[in-house]
């Protein structure tokens, strides 16, 4: 007990806290994909050296959301060896907090493909 609270309430915190990051993740890298989804077709036809660089960036929206998704599994796995005390408890949660990182990284690459992309082919060079 630390701070007045059982220890019991700074768990529930965190759990609460970690679902929250994984519904934020989706929300980001899912909304992000499906945004540029919606203006594809249209880029496709009129500009297919921009739509290079969104089908890229899309992709690794896609990796990002597909990341987020392994992140709850991986979190049921490693409360089930924490409850068994077998040792690699510590081990999945590492796994679920690198997954859910790599998500927030996949977003920030795709954001930054999709403007170097848009910056080159305004300044008139092909594609990243």
């Amino acid at each position: 007990m630390s701070n007045g609270l059982p220890d019991e309430a700074f768990t529930k915190q965190r759990d609460e806290s970690m679902s929250q990051a994984v519904k934020g993740l989706f929300i980001i890298n899912g909304g992000a994909a499906l945004a540029l989804l919606a203006f594809f077709k249209d880029v496709w036809s009129a500009r297919p050296d921009l739509a290079a660089s969104m089908l890229k960036s899309m992709s690794l929206l896609v990796i990002g959301v597909a990341l987020a998704g392994s992140i709850h599994l991986l979190r049921y796995v490693a409360s089930f060896h924490y409850q068994t005390q077998d040792g690699s408890g510590p081990t999945y949660r590492t796994a679920f907090l690198i997954l859910a990182w790599c998500s927030l990284a996949m977003f920030c690459f795709g954001v930054v493909w999709l403007i170097g992309g848009m910056w080159s082919v305004l300044l008139g060079r092909t594609g990243p």
